[in-house]
């Protein structure tokens, strides 16, 4: 294993790089490494946005100090990089973000309900501080990982030496020559057991002996002191990051150097990928999409899929024993189930997030219906099947007749009666005129003003209703109706 250093990046808007620039200089009186956004203008030449933030928040050595403020919220390239960073954060193991608000009373929306934030005080020594404070248990075991390393190698180095001094005082015979019926050597190759495919890294001994690292082909070769017999067995330790300690008992004939032993060790290993769903157009979050790997990949009996949250972010995860194959990119499939966006199916980076945009499947529907006069409760329309991007278009026409007394209106109604007269105490909204054409969704107390036309967007999924009602507090006298129209697009 090589310990890695641990990285400081900062997100920032330009309007508080000032904040950031004032941690980064205690980050650096502490001996920490950052990465400010500017520092490295000749390496950033040229790279587009997206291949700057997928290597800074990519890494399990990175830590990004989030400068939430007012200017952050505002600007479409810091919101886009608070979506990428919520994906990323739903991936890692562990935390890796650090949010800071700059501003009292900032809302962030897009904050995970669990994550603890902290307050700006005008303190960069405070804050950088605390960040030393958080890296402190990934030095510790950085350095005992150094520690057992080190004295692996020492033991090994001892018992070597105490054997060679050893073997000066034996007696000046044939001894000393290594028997046709032994071996003084191993051969041994370590491997993922899921893909069969080589353990780098991999520290291998054998009891007593010292600890070999494994090259790039997962081979290493142990020696023997004293040399033992053909037909003995050899206990195997091995030790690594991510696989964990293993041990094994080998038959010493099966691991000459002409004959390596492939010895197989098993991870808990996972392949993880995650991003964003969003209208291509719009590019609204979609929520409710299901996201799944082709099946091609899987072994038999494997069902992976994920449903995009609120965010239109989500997490795909398999073991790597599942997979078919060792893989760099994977299919990706995305559907929608209430069938108003098209499916997505494309190779991805398992390094890289996921980001994905559907082209929505337009679908209009036109309802028609009457509103009457003298109709004592309001008039129902029910929409079916909207979502998060449903637009509705409301058109009203005709004339009825308001008391016997005040005469005709259209649509957007009358502001006075007999005389001018303000017919505002004999309305259900006295800010719209009388008469008026309004609606409401069902449920909602308070009336909007619909007139001879308008248009919205709801912003809920599923089914909703659609109440309307003519301006008016006492509808029995009244005579005639409305047209009212409803033209929905999904």
């Amino acid at each position: 294993m090589k310990c890695k250093k641990t990285t400081i990046v900062f997100s920032f808007a330009s309007e508080d790089r000032a904040v950031a620039e004032s941690i980064a200089r205690q980050l650096d009186r502490l001996k920490i490494d950052y990465y400010l956004y500017g520092d490295h203008q000749g390496q950033q030449w040229g790279k587009s946005l997206k291949e700057i933030l997928k290597s800074n928040y990519s890494g399990p050595n990175k830590y990004v100090v989030w400068l939430l403020s007012e200017a952050y919220l505002k600007k479409p390239d810091t919101r886009e990089e608070l979506q990428l960073a919520n994906a990323y954060h739903s991936v890692r193991k562990k935390e890796f973000l650090l949010p800071l608000l700059l501003n009292e009373g900032l809302s962030v929306d897009e904050l995970p309900a669990d994550m603890v934030f902290m307050n700006w005080e005008d303190d960069a020594e405070k804050v950088a501080r605390l960040i030393h404070d958080k890296l402190q248990p990934e030095r510790r075991r950085c350095a005992i990982w150094k520690l057992t390393g080190a004295l692996l190698l020492l033991a090994g180095l001892l018992v070597g030496a105490w054997k060679f001094y050893d073997s000066k005082d034996d007696s000046k015979d044939d001894s000393s020559l290594v028997p046709v019926n032994t071996i003084s050597e191993m051969s041994i190759i370590v491997q993922d057991k899921a893909y069969a495919q080589p353990v780098s890294e991999a520290l291998v001994s054998i009891p007593g002996g010292l600890a070999v690292e494994t090259d790039n082909t997962g081979s290493v070769i142990l020696t023997l002191n004293p040399p033992v017999n053909v037909k003995s067995t050899v206990t195997l330790f091995i030790q690594h990051p991510s696989f964990g300690t293993a041990k094994e008992t080998v038959s010493a004939v099966e691991s000459g150097i002409g004959n390596p032993y492939i010895l197989q060790v098993e991870g808990s290993g996972s392949v993880s990928i995650a991003g964003i769903v969003r209208d291509a157009i719009s590019k609204e979050p979609l929520e409710g999409m299901e996201v799944s790997f082709l099946s091609d990949i899987l072994r038999e009996g494997t069902a992976m899929v994920a449903m995009t949250n609120r965010f239109g972010t989500y997490q795909l995860t398999v073991p790597k024993t599942r997979l078919v194959r060792e893989l760099q990119y994977v299919e990706l499939v995305v559907q929608d189930p209430s069938k108003k966006y098209g499916s997505f199916k494309n190779p991805t980076n398992i390094s890289a997030p996921g980001n994905i945009e559907l082209v929505k499947m337009e679908k209009t529907e036109v309802i028609t219906q009457e509103l009457e006069a003298v109709r004592r409760t309001p008039t129902e329309i029910h929409i079916k099947d909207l979502n998060m991007s449903s637009k509705i278009y409301l058109k009203a026409s005709g004339q009825i007749l308001i008391g016997p007394w005040v005469g005709s209106t259209g649509p957007n109604g009358r502001e006075g009666g007999v005389l001018g007269l303000s017919l505002a105490e004999y309305t259900i909204a006295p800010e719209f005129n009388g008469g008026a054409v309004l609606y409401r969704l069902k449920g909602e107390k308070r009336w909007r003003l619909c007139g001879e036309g308008t248009e919205f967007k709801p912003k809920i999924t599923g089914d909703v209703t659609l109440e309307f009602f003519p301006n008016d507090k006492d509808v029995s006298n009244n005579g005639g109706f409305f047209d009212l129209e409803v033209k929905v697009e999904r």
